[in-house]
């Protein structure tokens, strides 16, 4: 009986656990370093992943640096991420964003998202390297 009513209270979990909210957006944008005022491109894919009071950020890069990886969470307007090198010529240095977000729906699945802020070279400051500035057009994942 006991083994019984523990599968149905697991079952009962199962069947009010909602799926959460996830949103892919291809990034096309630019990255400028203030020392320098030198600007490149920036094409970045991010999954958002809806959070209790949160977004949770993950998603690649790969550039003249090599390949990278971001990590990071966003509240109602504003971000912060990490940007780790995992090959390339930058291998392992890490870079720190912030900035903010607006989204424009388009319909149900599809939403334009505008990400812009700053970046530097320190967890205790991301505003010593520069600036970026990216759009996309995002879908909602299945």
């Amino acid at each position: 009986m006991k083994h019984h009513l523990l599968s149905l209270v697991i079952l009962a979990a199962l069947a009010t656990t909602a799926h959460a909210e996830v949103w892919r957006c291809l990034y096309k944008g630019t990255w400028t370093e203030s020392k320098t005022g030198t600007s490149s491109k920036m094409d970045l894919l991010l999954d958002w992943t809806a959070g209790d009071d949160h977004w949770k950020l993950v998603g690649d890069l790969k550039d003249s640096g090599g390949h990278s990886w971001f990590d990071g969470t966003c509240d109602e307007s504003f971000c912060t991420l990490v940007q780790t090198y995992k090959s390339g010529r930058n291998d392992g240095k890490k870079y720190f964003y912030s900035g903010s977000f607006t989204n424009t729906p388009i319909d149900d699945d599809h939403l334009k998202n505008k990400f812009h802020g700053t970046w530097g070279y320190s967890k205790d400051s991301n505003t010593d390297g520069g600036k970026w500035d990216l759009v996309a057009t995002c879908k909602r994942k299945e």
